[in-house]
């Protein structure tokens, strides 16, 4: 498996350090027909510019970590876990997210290890994450020993909605 670096998101430095990548990772990514450019645009504006993040982690029991693939100095990716209120037993992972050059190095794979290990440690027996029905990382999802729940449309605001499944996995 993948040595990472996982470094919990404190600072404002951090937090400004995981909006600039997701402005990088989700403008390359996000794009039609999975979502326009102006939804791409209002999803960071809302959810990963610094005040989100901030108030996520403040206010909503949010734990976001920068993902080092050392020696790098500089992350190559980042992810996020929520608590669950309507599935306790679950922990939701918010964001995962690689740059596309730490892509297909086991890095993933070891992401969602760790994300595992949070999870049992707060007590929850498996892990569910949404992602967009035309999002290619399904099939990267379905790889990593998650299975589709249900599909969910998900209203952003604005007229937005998240058009995607939930996915879960037990953990081991």
């Amino acid at each position: 498996m993948a040595e990472l670096k996982f470094v919990e998101v404190a600072s404002e430095e951090q937090i400004a350090t995981v909006s600039k990548m997701a402005y990088e990772l989700w403008t390359a990514h996000y794009k039609p027909p999975m979502c326009s450019v102006e939804q791409t645009v209002y999803m960071l504006d809302t959810f990963q510019s610094r005040a989100a993040i901030a108030q996520q982690i403040a206010h909503y029991g949010y734990r976001y970590f920068l993902v080092y693939a050392p020696p790098a100095a500089e992350p190559v990716g980042y992810l996020a876990t929520c608590p669950m209120e309507d599935a306790p037993h679950a922990l939701c992972l918010s964001k995962l997210y690689l740059a596309s050059s730490a892509r297909g190095k086991g890095y993933g794979r070891a992401m969602c290890a760790f994300v595992d290990r949070i999870a049992r440690q707060a007590g929850c027996t498996s892990v569910q994450l949404f992602c967009n029905r035309q999002n290619p990382s399904v099939a990267a999802y379905k790889k990593l020993g998650f299975h589709i729940v249900r599909e969910q449309d998900t209203p952003l605001g604005s007229g937005y909605f998240g058009e995607g499944y939930i996915f879960e996995r037990a953990i081991a």
